[in-house]
């Protein structure tokens, strides 16, 4: 059982569902012109025997960023069942005008996991990517990828000329505004050089793996250091810098 709407621009949610039929598995696809700049997010949710459930959300890739017009873009899989909705708005990009056509397929079938898998088969299995390098100066924190891009890798290294025996922790924020003492990292790593010429060290370098499907960022990553491992906290730092591997929005 399949059926089709139309989703348009606008702060308003524009609402695609599937009423009658039972089906675990939700196939959503995307139709939208072959230059459209539009990143849509599409928010998924279940009805049940007894109620309805939110299921996750995703945002799509737009076609200039490497996906094609016409396009799986999410399997859903809730069982149970009974029917479902999909509500889309527009995040960023597009145009006033901008709109697509979201097609609902449903089966009383398994295939994947619980929840929302986003699918980006356009230029390879997640589409068009960008790289970034930053050399950080880590008095204060850099937003190192955007709202909506799903960050696959950052790693980097101490400056080639800091200090013999620095020490102090690389911190990765996924945040709105820059962090601030006391703010908790998503992630983090130590990193050092030999107080001596035949001291061991722990690394000098770090790497952060986003994973198959990559992290999708909600606010902006920022990469910053500080002497503690777990919360920000100001203090005398070393510098490093930051590589990074986006799909973005």
């Amino acid at each position: 059982m399949a059926d089709l709407g139309t989703i348009t621009a606008g702060p308003q949610w524009s609402d695609v569902g599937i009423a009658s039929g039972r089906g675990s598995t939700l196939a959503i696809s995307l139709a939208e012109e072959a230059d459209s700049t539009a990143v849509w997010e599409c928010r998924v949710t279940a009805r049940t025997q007894h109620g309805s459930f939110f299921v996750g959300k995703f945002l799509t890739t737009s076609p200039v960023r490497g996906d094609v017009a016409a396009r799986l873009v999410a399997i859903c899989y809730f069982p149970g069942a009974l029917s479902w909705l999909t509500s889309w708005r527009l995040r960023s990009g597009g145009a006033a005008d901008s709109a697509a056509e979201a097609t609902l397929a449903v089966e009383d079938c398994s295939g994947t996991t619980p929840g929302v898998t986003p699918i980006t088969p356009g230029m390879g299995p997640l589409g068009a990517r960008a790289f970034g390098y930053f050399p950080l100066i880590t008095a204060v924190p850099v937003a190192i990828a955007p709202a909506g891009a799903l960050m696959m890798n950052v790693n980097g290294q101490m400056i080639a000329a800091e200090v013999i025996g620095t020490t102090f922790y690389v911190l990765l924020f996924d945040q709105l505004l820059a962090p601030v003492a006391g703010n908790v990292p998503i992630w983090s790593k130590h990193m050092s050089r030999p107080a001596a010429a035949t001291a061991v060290t722990d690394t000098s370098q770090y790497d952060y793996n986003g994973g198959a499907l990559g992290r999708p960022i909600q606010f902006t990553l920022w990469a910053a250091a500080c002497p503690a491992a777990n919360v920000y906290a100001v203090g005398a730092v070393g510098t490093f810098t930051a590589t990074t591997e986006l799909v973005l929005p």
